[in-house]
């Protein structure tokens, strides 16, 4: 199994032309993910960290192509990406951030869905509350189709399911305070 390092996941967001923007985005996703992650490996877990990283740094590898051409589907082009790569495993782990898999709970490792509750944890560059994230979420895309809409709105008890989940293996509180 190859893992790139962060200097390489970065050259791979410019090779992609990935946006600063969304670059910085990718970057506090890793950051939660990894704070979670590491929580999860202190109460005996197992997971790969370096995986997880890589995986958040990489997960919106395609979002400007899928901005672009809307008949993209994110995280699919971002799967597709990764697989060119040769990076198979992120590449299965990026493609598990959709709602669908949480509407499916059809996470396959622990580090998808950590990946998936960082994702929702981030607005912008900004970590945030996940109530605060799902607000954004349906000012951002709640607005594109109905369908869009009912997958936010079934999706959002389930994030906070995951995120009580999460919380309760690492015997925290949610607002994470030792990583802002």
């Amino acid at each position: 199994m190859d893992i790139p390092s962060r200097q390489e996941c970065f050259k791979l967001l410019e090779k992609y032309e990935v946006p600063k923007s969304i670059v910085g985005h990718s970057e506090q996703v890793a950051k939660v993910a990894v704070y979670l992650g590491r929580a999860f490996v202190a109460r005996g877990e197992e997971l790969n960290i370096p995986l997880l990283e890589a995986s958040a740094l990489l997960h919106d590898i395609d979002k400007m192509l899928c901005i672009e051409d809307d008949e993209k589907k994110h995280a699919f082009e971002g799967f597709k990406i990764l697989e060119k790569e040769g990076f198979s495993e992120i590449a299965a782990i990026v493609r598990e951030h959709r709602v669908s898999h949480i509407l499916e709970a059809r996470f396959s490792c622990i580090e998808s869905k950590l990946l998936y509750y960082a994702d929702k944890r981030v607005k912008h560059e900004k970590i945030v509350s996940l109530g605060e994230r799902y607000e954004y979420l349906f000012e951002r895309y709640g607005s594109i189709s109905e369908e869009a809409k009912q997958k936010l709105i079934e999706s959002k008890p389930l994030a906070f399911a995951l995120e009580k989940e999460i919380f309760e293996k690492i015997k925290e509180k949610p607002d994470m305070g030792g990583l802002k």
